[in-house]
């Protein structure tokens, strides 16, 4: 073995050397089995190896979780690896964004790396990794707040976006400096305010918890009723806005209902849309039909240049339409609504159609 391997490094030099020689040191030429030839220009080459390029599945790397809470050192960021195979995070890197100061616009402006990994660094296979403390070996460097509007990037090392924690709005309800920025579900959910937990997971029941706004739009889906048959509009902003225009899409195919010229919303108030015979007191009833709640459904609220505003997803994995359990049409009735309205994350509450979510009656199941 050790005989083959020194002639087949003399082979190769004496390949490389003689075609060094045989083109003024300028190309390479590869003859493949097949007859053909691919021509390389020795200045583009950064290196020759026999050994094939990184296969790592870079992409089942996502942060978990973000906290600015404390001093330097009880800060920190979590990543976690969803996949089956160790993650190497050597060239990886965490970009912070955020503005100087409470408010101002979204995105800030202000990219600055943060962190690199280096080649001891590892992610196990579904395993968290942390980077706890400023400025520690093989840490973060740059400032991390609790209390700002900001953009957390992870890249790969060749500068693919992997993942992103954002927080759009910090001021009103969302002046919070004591939570945290956490997935839930671990690794696949969105982010919530939360307490720290750093190098622990962070579970799977969202219940009564402040989803971090990811936009500055000021309308978003409140409440989805499949007993009612209505969707309710929520305005969580300071003035009146016309939903001339706006879309309700269901299931990615269906336009459910289209805003006309005279439909508006005050500042904190409800527009509520019902298919013919649903809930009394909505504003409209010209929602399309299909509303259930015994299947997989998506509506999607989109403005008048079709851009997607917010959105609500109940799924078992299944198709759209495919039957979910638990049967929330038979027993006791639920609807699914933000908790608190505008800025809570949807779970089970009572119908209240064109008015203020109640208490929550726990998270939505399915098949569980």
């Amino acid at each position: 073995m050790k005989t083959k391997n020194i002639l087949r490094l003399f082979f190769t030099a004496a390949f490389i050397f003689g075609t060094f020689a045989m083109n003024a040191q300028t190309k390479i030429y590869i003859h493949k089995k097949n007859g053909t030839v691919d021509e390389y220009n020795i200045a583009d080459l950064d290196s020759i190896s026999f050994t094939p390029p990184s296969s790592i599945d870079y992409s089942k790397l996502r942060l978990n979780e973000v906290s600015g809470v404390g001093g330097d050192d009880e800060k920190f960021y979590e990543l976690i690896n969803t996949g089956t195979a160790d993650i190497n995070l050597a060239g990886c890197k965490i970009y912070y964004n955020a503005n100087g100061s409470n408010g101002g616009s979204f995105p800030p402006t202000d990219n600055r790396l943060t962190w690199t990994g280096d080649a001891t660094q590892v992610a196990r296979a579904g395993q968290l990794f942390s980077l706890i403390g400023r400025n520690n070996p093989g840490s973060f460097t740059t400032g991390l707040t609790a209390q700002r509007i900001l953009v957390i990037t992870l890249e790969d090392p060749n500068g693919n976006v992997l993942d992103q924690c954002l927080r759009a709005e910090d001021t009103a309800p969302y002046a919070i400096a004591d939570q945290s920025f956490s997935r839930i579900p671990d690794g696949t959910g969105p982010f919530y305010f939360t307490t720290p937990t750093p190098d622990e997971l962070n579970g799977m029941s969202a219940t009564n918890l402040i989803l971090a706004p990811t936009t500055q739009e000021k309308l978003v889906i409140n409440e989805v009723d499949g007993n009612g048959k209505f969707v309710e509009i929520y305005n969580r902003g300071t003035v009146a806005i016309s939903l001339e225009g706006y879309t309700l899409v269901k299931n990615d195919l269906q336009t459910w209902w289209t805003g006309k010229a005279a439909a508006s919303i005050p500042a904190g108030g409800y527009y509520t849309i019902a298919q013919s015979g649903g809930a009394e007191g909505a504003d409209e009833y010209t929602g399309a039909n299909g509303i259930s709640p015994k299947q997989n459904v998506k509506f999607e609220l989109k403005n008048s240049g079709e851009t997607l505003v917010d959105s609500f997803t109940r799924t078992n994995g299944g198709n759209w339409g495919d039957g979910v359990t638990p049967d929330y049409g038979s027993g006791t009735k639920y609807s699914f609504s933000r908790i608190p309205d505008g800025i809570g994350n949807f779970q089970l509450g009572v119908p209240s159609c064109n008015a203020v979510n109640g208490a929550s009656a726990g998270d939505i199941m399915t098949n569980p």
